[in-house]
Formats: C-alpha cells, structure tokens, sequence
C-alpha cells in the first residue's frame, strides 16, 4: 500500500504551485491525496495526476482546492486522468472545489 499526501499553502500574495503525481503499478493499492489551500489574492495552482493501473491495482485520486475569502482573483485547475490496462484494474476519483464561506 502506499499512501501520497501533498498540501501546499499558498500564503503569499502571487504564489504559485504545480503538483505532478503519476502512479503505475500492478497489485497495489495507491490512496494520492492532493490539498491546494489558497489563502492570498493572485495565486495560481495545477494539480496533474495521471494514473496507469494494471493487474489488479487499485488507485485512489482526491483532489481538493480550498479558496479562502481574502484569496481575489484565484487561478486553479485540475486535471485527473487514468488508463486502466486490464478487467481487475480500478481507480476511484473525488474531486473537490470549496470556498470558505464569508461571514
């Protein structure tokens, strides 16, 4: 089993973040956690994640972006793709966008 955990903070106005993961194995079970947090204006993020599976791998992608109330003018994208190469082979995908509410 193997377990990925990738939370950068973009805390500085104009901060940016590219995160590139990919996986490629045959009997494992691969959990990727991806956690972009904007928390200043005009930052930019890319998540890419790109699986291959095969055998009877099992994959787990989720992916997040939180925007705080003070981060104006945001720039984030994501990108999630997979190939699955026999019958036993499975990826499951949460993706998620959230703002903090204001108050």
């Amino acid at each position: 089993m193997v377990r990925n955990n990738v939370h950068p903070v973009l805390a500085g106005e104009g901060a940016s973040a590219w995160i590139m993961a990919s996986s490629s194995h045959c009997h494992q079970h691969l959990d990727n956690y991806m956690l972009v947090e904007h928390a200043s204006p005009r930052c930019s993020s890319r998540q890419f994640y790109n699986g291959i599976l095969d055998g009877h791998a099992h994959g787990v992608f989720h992916g997040r972006i939180i925007v705080h109330e003070d981060a104006q003018k945001t720039d984030a994208k994501q990108t999630n793709r997979n190939l699955l190469l026999s019958d036993d082979a499975q990826i499951d995908t949460k993706r998620n966008w959230r703002s903090t509410p204001t108050t």
